[in-house]
Parts: C-alpha cells; structure tokens; sequence
C-alpha cells in the first residue's frame, strides 16, 4: 500500500511543473506550442479535491492554503486510497492542464496582446514625440505640463508592465492584474492623444496646450 501512494506521488513529481509558495508553473501544449503557465494554488485544491473526492478520500485544509498545505492534504489522501491513487492523480494532472490552458487563452494571451500594442505604439514608445511634432507652433506651454507629467508616467508604466507581460509569458510566472490595468491607461492616453492632435491641428487652444507640454517634457526627458 505504502509503495503504491509512493509511486502516485512519484508521477506527480515527474511531471517537472516548477512548485512556488502559490501556484505552481505548468508546462502544456497550447496553439501547437508548448507554453510554461502558472496556476495559482486555490486551483490545485479545487482540481485535485474533485478527483480524491470522487474516490471517497477529499483533501482536507486545516486553514493552509499554500502549496504546501496542498502537498501535505494530498499525501494523506493518497495513503487512503493507495491502489487507486496513481489513476487519481493522473486524472487531476489532466484536469489542472485544462485550467492552464483556459488560463493561458483567456489572461495570457489577451493581455500578450495589449502588451504588443503598447510597447510596438510609436506615440507611447516615443513618448509622444510623433504627436509633438505634428505642430510647428505650439500655444504657451504651463497650463498643461503637471497633466502632461502624469500622463507620461502613465505610458512610462503601462511600458514597464508590457514588458513584465512578455517576460511573464516567457517564464511562466503569473500575470498580474496590476499590470493589466497599466496597459490599459496607456493604451487610453495613446488613443486620447489622437483626439487632440486632431483638436490642436484645427486651432484649438487647450489641445495646443496640451501638445506643447508633451513636447517640452519629451524634449526635456
């Protein structure tokens, strides 16, 4: 008995996912690519509980979460149902590679995507450079630039967090909602940008205004 739970955890450990504190990286097949995806721990509970339930051997929490809270609950269930536990394993395995797969087409690769268009955005790379320059005369400038500071540190951050997407994507850690949220007001000041280019070009002053500060501090950066 004992050297058959052994061998049902020895299939789990074979798998080469790479264990954190929460979650764990799962490497699975994905659009004919294998893509390295983190699935936060809740999932493996819930997953890996469905299928030793289902053999009359639940995982048990005594109020700790983690992962290794998670190893030390499944280890008792396996010992429960030794004879059974190396298919039970083999089922939740199968069963946390869906979530990483759904994971990947519904957080990864949408926000892989967002990050393509603000880091590839020639008015956020460039700093609004591209949108500066459409206007060779330029309104007074000091109305604008506390707005226009803050705007540029938006884009600056929503690049940053672009870049820890593609990274994150690469390296199979999770993607952070923080980060989502970052691209997202770059993306808006970006295509906000092409609205008052618009403005400015046919005279208007507070858009004029705006460009200029953009200008002044892209100059200055």
């Amino acid at each position: 008995m004992e050297q058959q739970a052994t061998e049902a955890l020895a299939t789990l450990n074979a798998l080469g996912w790479s264990w954190h504190n929460d979650g764990v990286t799962v490497t699975v097949v994905v659009d004919g690519r294998q893509r390295q995806i983190f699935v936060p721990v809740r999932h493996l509970w819930v997953e890996f509980g469905k299928e030793f339930k289902a053999v009359g051997a639940p995982l048990v929490g005594c109020g700790d979460f983690s992962v290794g809270g998670w190893w030390t609950s499944l280890k008792r269930s396996v010992r429960r149902v030794a004879r059974k536990a190396k298919n039970t394993v083999k089922k939740a395995v199968n069963r946390v590679a869906k979530v990483a797969k759904v994971a990947y087409q519904k957080v990864v690769k949408p926000a892989l995507k967002v990050a393509k268009m603000v880091i590839n955005n020639p008015i956020v790379r460039h700093g609004i450079k591209l949108a500066a320059v459409a206007l060779p005369i330029l309104a007074p400038v000091a109305l604008g630039v506390e707005a226009a500071a803050q705007a540029l540190k938006l884009v600056d951050d929503g690049v940053k967090a672009a870049n820890r997407v593609a990274q994150a994507a690469k390296t199979g850690m999770r993607v952070l909602q923080g980060d989502r949220a970052a691209m997202t007001r770059a993306l808006g000041i970006q295509r906000n940008m092409a609205n008052v280019v618009g403005l400015a070009r046919r005279g208007d002053p507070a858009a004029q205004r705006q460009i200029g500060a953009f200008r002044m501090l892209a100059q200055a950066a």
